[in-house]
């Protein structure tokens, strides 16, 4: 289980483009057994994962999706993937945002506001902090190749395999 708490930290505290390298897709599966040693874990990972692009979304309004006071989830976050909360949401924020961004349809105020961002400036302040570098700039940077996409999808696919999409 500490195999798989760690790759699940890992997944949300450094989105894949930190390092330029696709997450391998075998990730996700591997996570499967601490999703079903920890039910709670699968019922606030679909919380925010629902939630993404809601700005107000915060730990508050996860705890109270999970069913949990913020004293228990933070616990629980902390003990089972070394994450708050807060950072959970904002990673997985983040991560959805490379995701749009390598879709490339979308203008960065839309990608800001799909990922629940206050507003694009907020957006890529969050975004260059944890990437060292600005959404245009890692937009331009990888155009021509698909280092990266899909994870989120690809989280919600592992969450709910009963389902096609």
């Amino acid at each position: 289980a500490y195999r798989e708490a760690h790759q699940l930290a890992e997944l949300v505290a450094a989105p894949a483009g930190l390092q330029q390298v696709p997450m391998p897709p075998e990730t996700l599966t591997e996570l499967q057994p601490l999703l079903q040693q920890e039910p709670w874990l699968r019922t606030t990972l679909h919380a925010v994962l629902d939630n993404l692009d809601q700005e107000g979304f915060d730990t508050q309004a996860l705890a109270e999706e999970s069913h949990m006071t913020v004293t228990q989830l933070q616990r629980r976050l902390k003990q089972t993937v070394d994450l708050s909360p807060a950072r959970l949401i904002r990673q997985l924020r983040l991560q959805y945002a490379l995701d749009l961004l390598h879709q490339g349809q979308d203008n960065l105020g839309t990608i800001a506001h799909k990922a629940g961002f206050f507003d694009q400036a907020h957006f890529s302040r969050a975004f260059k902090a944890q990437l060292q570098s600005s959404p245009k700039a890692y937009r331009l940077q990888h155009q021509n190749g698909t280092l990266w996409s899909g994870m989120i999808d690809k989280m919600r696919q592992k969450l709910n395999p009963d389902e096609k999409g």
